[in-house]
């Protein structure tokens, strides 16, 4: 069914312009950070192509990363990346209570 999908949506990646992300980004199917050469195949891909977000995990720890924010409803990639990253900060925003929380926690940590 995602294949449908994705052959509708590759005419439109592939004639849009884009340019090297601002923010490291990895792609959860390659294991590999976004550039402006490989982002419309990645997208594409990433729509019938199995994710690697344990892989992802592992791959941001090894850059130094030790803190994450997931953005969205709900905890379930938070609780995965700290069981799968033992001593990972996480936070989680779903609304502007959350967000500000975040923030300030972030800033806090910052400020220590």
């Amino acid at each position: 069914m995602m294949s449908y999908a994705a052959v509708n949506l590759s005419a439109d990646l592939r004639a849009a312009a884009f340019k090297d992300p601002k923010v490291l980004t990895l792609s959860n199917t390659l294991v590999v950070p976004f550039d402006h050469v490989n982002t419309a195949e990645t997208l594409i891909d990433q729509i019938t192509e199995p994710t690697h977000f344990a892989q992802c995990l592992q791959k941001l720890a090894d850059m130094g990363v030790d803190t994450l924010v997931e953005v969205g409803p709900g905890h379930t990639l938070s609780g995965f990346a700290r069981k799968t990253l033992k001593g990972v900060k996480t936070y989680h925003v779903e609304d502007q209570d959350t967000l500000t929380a975040t923030v300030s926690a972030l800033q806090g940590a910052m400020n220590a």
